[in-house]
């Protein structure tokens, strides 16, 4: 599915100001981030799928915590891991995260010096100014180079290897194995390229660069060096071509592999992410057979078993230069993957499978084997990086800090909201998830808590109707709270009808679209975007993305101004005691998504604009 391309996308100005002052006084901790691509929950930790062999990663998660119900917030492309890398680099939800990715695509058309800027608030750079060294080797796919934000770059490798595979219907590797025929491809045979491309698998090559990088960070420390380093590590595995060598292929004989809970030949309902001519889907026969499924798992199994090796190594080699004890390192992935469930090959759906990866802390205030179930986002993480490097406020992150659930504080979930294109949505929430296919007008529920691999949909069940409204009510709220402006109520009224009854004396906030007015308020919510300037002082500093349309504007209509009359130079920035940075951003004119809204939300609403930019079938 294309989307509509932007009508307008204005570059965004930002400041960032570092006084001459010590950072800090005290020794900050090297934090090591490991990423992995396509990894499934279910493949390690407390519930995972005993046939994964992953004897390092079990290790690291005894020596610290594990969060259990870690999630991806979903994607506005069928590249998710876009999506996600772009959230995890920006600190911005979903849909300001496809704000900035636009305005990464057009960071070519502004200044060196706005370009800076920009860089400036991105995940790597803040590492680097609060006095990090900075590595990065891998995966990268975000619009913007790792070199204008890293100290050290070694590999950069795309969003995924160059198989050859090009034409989908013809080629090996796709639409395999048909039982009692030969299968022309092999995950161990360099021939085809992939992660074999260069002569070597890319999870070793990147597992080498580690290595060195922690060498030389071995002899700094030796020398008198005191400066912490922030290691960014993004293997491409176990995402498709699935391949390893054929010793970790071996490991998993057929025979042995189960087939996975629940099994289907094929999922019911075909609508944008689901249909089996996506990229992911196409990868096995369809219909799914039982013989095609056990051969996909054989291979996403050894994959990650090769994966897993290298981490062994990275974390031995830390262990070896004496940097362990003072090192916090985090492991997760960009979202999982179906690799067979409910008849789903890729990760463009609302199910656990697709939506939860592993996530990995250890650390002092990890306590080794803590299990922690609150639901998380693995994007968090880079919230959580900069509390640990002494940036209390993270000004213009919209994701939480972890440390506080680490050192035993309790939190009540409101919720966790997930999204895919116009075509999908979903809410988890006390036990339940609702599922909806909005252009289907399809609705599926479970009850997780008793159904945990979501076989059973109770949709259909009268008794559940009041349910579905309480959690649909659940689902426009945090719609509401993320800028999502998707109108599921024009595709489910009779599940909107009691949302309306309910609000008709407090009705819910309608975010505006028009791309001429911003509204001046002090909206800080860490969740939501610093909506407009204040002539007074807000309790904290703007520090947040931006986007076209302000939460507020309806309240205040007489004090909106033309993004037009913006200055692309920033206000004066209000001071942070130590360590004393200051960052600001002023976004104009942000393009982003936006659907049909009711006429009643239409009123006073001009020039409504669209954006775009990746097909749902691009990986």
């Amino acid at each position: 599915m294309t989307m509509n391309p932007c009508r307008h996308l204005w570059a965004i100005g930002l400041g960032i100001l570092v006084l001459a002052a010590p950072i800090a006084t005290v020794a900050k901790p090297n934090i090591l981030f490991i990423f992995a691509d396509d990894q499934a929950y279910d493949t390690l930790g407390p519930g995972d799928d005993p046939q994964v062999q992953t004897p390092h990663l079990d290790r690291l998660a005894r020596q610290g915590a594990q969060f259990t119900h870690c999630f991806n917030m979903g994607s506005w492309t069928g590249a998710v891991c876009v999506a996600s890398r772009t959230m995890l680099i920006t600190g911005k939800t979903l849909w300001h995260a496809h704000a900035a990715n636009q305005m990464m695509r057009n960071l070519k058309n502004q200044s060196a010096a706005e370009q800076n800027q920009f860089y400036n608030a991105l995940w790597p750079r803040r590492m680097r100014l609060l006095g990090y060294e900075t590595y990065f080797t891998g995966k990268w796919h975000i619009g913007v180079s790792p070199h204008h934000l890293f100290d050290h770059v070694t590999h950069i490798r795309p969003g995924m290897p160059n198989d050859s595979r090009s034409d989908r219907t013809t080629t090996v590797g796709y639409h395999r194995p048909i039982e009692s025929q030969p299968d022309d491809w092999s995950p161990a045979d360099p021939k085809f390229g992939g992660f074999w491309e260069g002569g070597r698998h890319w999870s070793e090559i990147l597992a080498d660069d580690a290595v060195g990088f922690l060498r030389s960070e071995g002899k700094r420390a030796a020398s008198g060096s005191t400066k912490p380093f922030f290691m960014y590590l993004a293997f491409n595995a176990p995402h498709d071509p699935r391949q390893s060598p054929q010793e970790f292929l071996d490991r998993y004989p057929l025979e042995s592999v189960k087939l996975p809970t629940p099994y289907q030949d094929k999922y019911p309902h075909n609508t944008s992410g689901l249909n089996p001519g996506l990229r992911d889907e196409a990868l096995a026969v369809y219909p799914r057979t039982e013989y095609a499924v056990k051969v996909h798992r054989r291979e996403y199994y050894a994959i990650i078993s090769h994966l897993d090796e290298q981490i062994g190594r990275i974390l031995n080699e830390l262990q070896a230069q004496g940097l362990r004890d003072n090192t916090w390192i985090i492991y997760t992935a960009d979202h999982g993957l179906a690799c067979g469930h409910h008849g789903l090959m890729g990760k463009q759906n609302m199910y656990d499978h697709s939506l939860r990866p592993p996530f990995i802390i250890v650390g002092p205030k990890a306590k080794p084997g803590q299990v922690i179930g609150t639901p998380i986002f693995l994007q968090d993480l880079m919230a959580t990086s900069l509390h640990l490097a002494g940036d209390n406020e993270r000004n213009g992150v919209e994701f939480r800090s972890l440390l506080p659930l680490l050192e035993g504080k309790k939190e009540t979930s409101k919720g966790v909201y997930s999204a895919y294109t116009e075509s999908q949505r979903a809410i988890r929430h006390d036990g339940w998830k609702l599922i909806l296919y909005p252009k289907l007008k399809v609705k599926r529920l479970y009850n997780y808590a008793a159904d945990r691999h979501e076989q059973h949909d109770l949709a259909h069940q009268p008794a559940q109707t009041e349910r579905m409204k309480t959690l649909f009510a659940n689902l426009q709220r945090q719609q509401k709270k993320y800028d999502d402006t998707l109108d599921l109520a024009a595709a489910f009224p009779e599940l909107a009808r009691w949302l309306i009854t309910r609000t008709q004396r407090r009705p819910l906030r309608t975010p505006s679209n028009s791309p001429n007015t911003i509204a001046n308020n002090t909206d800080t919510h860490p969740m939501r975007p610093f909506s407009g300037r204040s002539l007074a002082k807000p309790k904290q500093p703007p520090a947040t993305l931006i986007t076209g349309n302000p939460q507020n504007s309806r309240k205040h209509p007489k004090k909106s101004q033309n993004f037009s009359s913006f200055p692309l130079t920033p206000p004066r920035p209000f001071l942070i005691s130590p360590p004393v940075i200051t960052v600001w951003l002023v976004s104009c004119r942000v393009a982003r998504p936006t659907q049909q809204l009711e006429s009643r939300q239409r009123a006073g609403i001009a020039n409504s604009f669209h954006c775009s930019g990746e097909t749902a079938n691009s990986l």
